[in-house]
């Protein structure tokens, strides 16, 4: 069962059409007494789907604080893998489901747990736009500075989300604007990519350097070329923080005539 169809059932209400146990269904739904009644009767809290979905899951999913607790209770391993290898955590840190974040952790959840791509639950902050979640995992002794697999920090994520507020938390918490992931961009490079002014001007007010270039030689200027959109107020914004126009690129494109219009 992949996310979006998940997604798609619980807010359609048909779950008939994924594979989902009478549990993950009650679990979904938050019936802490239909949850607690199929338990009695013998529903396995750690059954899985084909991707290792368990009631758990889903409940952090959901928000389902309640019903996570009685999981939790009943013995759900809180450190429990989808295939994809997110935990409870990682899902509850997307969705910005505190309260369940909150009883992960008291019952053992690892904030540095990573998935199949090297991320972590920090890393899943990105597409939410609530700071207060990132928050609590950085004062559980999350990095500011984990790398997945990519090379990409928390802070590289959210520049492509575009989530500012979220971004300020972590540069407040000591997150390195000038980090850059493998193919050695830095998240002013993914801001300008993805248009996300807002990111950009504030990663700018903390140092970052508006000339520095990634390993094609491309500066934030050449990438926000590469979307092939007219943001006149993220190009003025690089420019007036000292942005070059006539810098080229590893394959010798010009800036100038990246950023000229008809």
């Amino acid at each position: 069962m992949d996310e979006d169809s998940f997604v798609f059932a619980v807010r359609s209400g048909n779950v008939q059409t994924i594979d989902l146990s009478a549990l993950h269904v009650a679990s979904m739904l938050g019936y802490t007494g239909l949850v607690k009644l199929l338990i009695e009767h013998g529903a396995d809290v750690e059954a899985r789907d084909n991707d290792g979905l368990t009631a758990l899951h889903v409940a952090s999913f959901t928000g389902k604080t309640g019903v996570a607790e009685l999981l939790i209770e009943q013995g759900a391993d809180v450190k429990a893998k989808l295939t994809d290898g997110r935990t409870a955590l990682h899902v509850a840190s997307e969705y910005g489901n505190m309260g369940v974040m909150k009883l992960l952790i008291k019952h053992g959840a690892k904030v540095k747990t990573r998935d199949n791509d090297g991320r972590t639950a920090l890393h899943q902050t990105s597409w939410n736009a609530n700071p207060r979640v990132a928050e609590l995992l950085i004062k559980h002794g999350a990095d500011v500075e984990a790398r997945d697999n990519n090379g990409c920090t928390a802070l590289h994520l959210v520049s492509f989300t575009g989530k500012t507020g979220v971004a300020e938390l972590l540069i407040e918490h000591g997150a390195d604007v000038e980090a850059k992931h493998s193919d050695g961009g830095t998240a002013l490079h993914v801001a300008s990519l993805n248009e996300n002014t807002g990111v950009a001007e504030l990663l700018i007010k903390h140092g970052a350097d508006v000339k520095a270039r990634d390993k094609n030689g491309c500066t934030a200027l050449h990438v926000y070329g590469a979307s092939l959109n007219e943001n006149t107020g993220l190009v003025k914004l690089l420019i007036e923080h000292g942005a070059d126009v006539e810098a080229r690129d590893n394959v010798s494109t010009d800036n100038h005539l990246l950023y000229s219009k008809d």
